[in-house]
């Protein structure tokens, strides 16, 4: 992409009157780009007046169509999750053009629910996934079963408070092409903690996750820079010290696997600061 989509509403209202779109698409494009904030953003786009007349700007503005929405894959993987998971489904309100459920050995009713609730919900496809002590190959094979344009990455406890605000955002920004080294972090509310995590790609190939635990996104063609934007997701603080202790296992597995990758060692600090755990990296 050579275009930053995310223009100034001063430079918007300046030339609307070469700007084709309904007043309502208007206003509408002008709150869109206010939910993107971030800083990384203009390290990867530089500014479009270096790069590109203002026709030529302007004629990425008129080709945006809100009648014709980008498809959105929404990614869960899920264990059970009985009393969960149909509540953060139903918060999509049916928006969700495909919805990817994968299940990683479930014991409880989760499988049953989902699959009575697919049969009145199409969107929805349902599938297994043997664990290997390994969320990135869980993710990245739920992640291979999207079909749509962009892939949302959901826990089963969360609910994304505006979904439909969220697809109109990620049709305006297809317009103006690729985003293979952008990850878009949505805010994330847990009670009182509220923190910011990469929830959106667009769906290509040059995508997969990395890390047993604390997964993450990386992209083959560079690196990795995350862009905020601005809707949040309502989700619960579920963690126990069993669960913890079994991330902080996988972490250091992916430690060993990876040794000269500063995120994961980062990541071992936080863990061993805020939970006392004893690793082992040599």
């Amino acid at each position: 992409m050579k275009i930053n989509p995310i223009l100034k509403k001063e430079w918007l209202r300046e030339n609307q009157a070469y700007i084709k779109q309904s007043k309502v698409d208007f206003e509408l494009i002008l709150h869109l780009i206010e939910l993107i904030e971030s800083d990384d953003w203009n390290i990867l786009y530089t500014k479009n007046s270096k790069s590109l007349s203002c026709r030529q700007v302007i004629d990425y503005v008129n080709k945006v169509d809100f009648n014709n929405q980008s498809t959105i894959s929404v990614v869960y993987i899920v264990k059970n999750e009985q009393n969960t998971i149909l509540k953060s489904i139903k918060s999509l309100k049916k928006l969700a053009d495909e919805i990817i459920v994968v299940d990683t050995g479930s014991t409880d009713e989760t499988i049953e629910i989902l699959t009575n609730y697919s049969m009145n919900d199409t969107s929805i496809s349902l599938y297994s996934f043997e664990w290997c002590d390994d969320f990135s190959r869980a993710r990245n094979f739920a992640n291979s079963k999207a079909s749509c344009d962009w892939i949302v990455s959901l826990d089963a406890d969360e609910r994304i408070t505006n979904f439909k605000l969220l697809k109109l955002l990620l049709t305006y920004l297809k317009n103006f092409g690729d985003y293979p080294k952008t990850v878009f972090n949505l805010n994330i509310i847990r009670g009182d903690n509220v923190y910011k995590t990469g929830k959106v790609i667009q769906n290509l190939s040059c995508f997969s996750y990395r890390g047993r635990g604390h997964e993450t996104y990386f992209s083959s063609v560079g690196d990795v820079h995350y862009t905020n934007i601005n809707i949040d997701i309502i989700s619960q603080n579920r963690m126990t010290l069993k669960k913890a202790d079994y991330y902080n296992k996988l972490l250091l597995l992916t430690i060993d696997e990876n040794p000269m990758n500063l995120r994961w060692l980062y990541f071992s600090t936080i863990c061993q600061a805020s939970q006392g755990f004893k690793e082992k990296i040599n």
